[in-house]
C-alpha cells in the first residue's frame, strides 16, 4: 500500500483530497484566515497565493534513498517518516503564501531535516539541531547532499531551494534564529539570495543552490576533509 493510500483508508488529508478541495472553491483558500501563533494565541493571516507542490520524480528519487534508511542497521540512529502538510510562509509584511506538499523527515541524534518537492526539484523546509555550535548543521546539510548523489540526482543541474524567516519551525518546535546568520550558514552550502523576491525588513529571504558553484563546494569539502584527517 503506497503512502497516500495509507492515508486515504486512515481518513487522514492528503496532498490529492486538499487539491480537490481547492479546485472546487479556490476563493476560500484566498485571504484573511484565522489560526494561532506559536504562542497559542488567536491570530490572523492573509493568504495572498496558495501553492500545491506536487510529487516529482527527483522527490521521489530522494524518497526512495530516505526509506532505504528505515532499516534494522541505522534505526537506533536514523528515522525516516513522511506526512502531507500545509505550512504558511510569510513573505511580507501582512502578506502569506500558503504551500501544500509531501515532506519528508529524516530525524538523528544531530537534529532533523525536512525535505519538500519544489516545481521540478527539492525544498529544504527545516533544519533543526538538537545543539547550536557543534556541527550538528553541516553534519545534516552533508547528510542531506549525500542522499542526493546516492538518488541518482544531479547537483549540476538539480533546483533546490529554502526560505529563511527569521525563526525555524512552529509550535513547541518554534526557535528564534537570526535571520543573517540563517543566510551565512547555507551560504556556506552553495546557496545563494533571490535579491528579486527577498524582503529582509520583514524578515523573508529566499535562497537557492547556486549549480555552477558545484565544483567549488566539492573542492571545498575535500579540503575539509583532508584537515579532519
Amino acid at each position: 500500500m503506497t503512502f497516500q493510500e495509507e492515508l486515504k483508508k486512515a481518513e487522514i488529508e492528503t496532498y490529492e483530497s486538499a487539491y480537490q478541495g481547492y479546485l472546487k472553491n479556490p476563493k476560500k483558500w484566498i485571504g484573511k484566515m484565522k489560526g494561532k501563533d506559536n504562542m497559542g494565541n488567536p491570530t490572523s493571516i492573509n493568504i495572498v497565493r496558495h501553492e500545491f507542490q506536487t510529487d516529482n520524480e527527483s522527490y521521489n528519487a530522494f524518497r526512495e534513498v530516505c526509506f532505504d534508511l528505515n532499516n534494522e542497521e541505522l534505526e537506533n540512529y536514523v528515522s525516516v517518516d513522511e506526512q502531507f502538510i500545509g505550512s504558511t510562509i510569510a513573505i511580507s509584511r501582512g502578506k502569506s503564501i500558503m504551500r501544500q506538499h509531501n515532506r519528508i523527515r529524516i530525524e538523528t541524534p544531530c537534529g532533523h531535516i525536512c525535505v519538500a518537492p519544489h516545481n521540478n526539484g527539492l525544498e529544504i523546509t527545516r533544519i533543526i539541531v538538537d545543539e547550536q555550535g557543534k556541527g550538528n548543521g553541516t553534519t545534516l546539510m552533508k547528510m542531506f547532499f549525500g542522499l542526493i548523489g546516492f538518488a541518482g540526482l544531479d547537483l549540476e543541474t538539480l533546483p533546490i531551494m529554502l526560505e529563511c524567516v527569521g525563526s525555524v519551525g512552529g509550535g513547541s518546535n518554534y526557535v528564534e534564529s537570526n535571520i543573517s546568520a540563517q543566510t551565512k550558514f547555507f551560504r556556506k552550502f552553495g546557496f545563494r539570495v533571490d535579491q528579486k523576491v527577498s524582503d529582509y525588513k520583514n524578515n523573508y529571504v529566499q535562497m537557492w543552490f547556486k549549480n555552477e558553484l558545484v565544483t567549488e563546494f566539492k573542492k571545498e569539502e575535500e579540503k575539509n576533509s583532508l584537515v579532519s584527517n
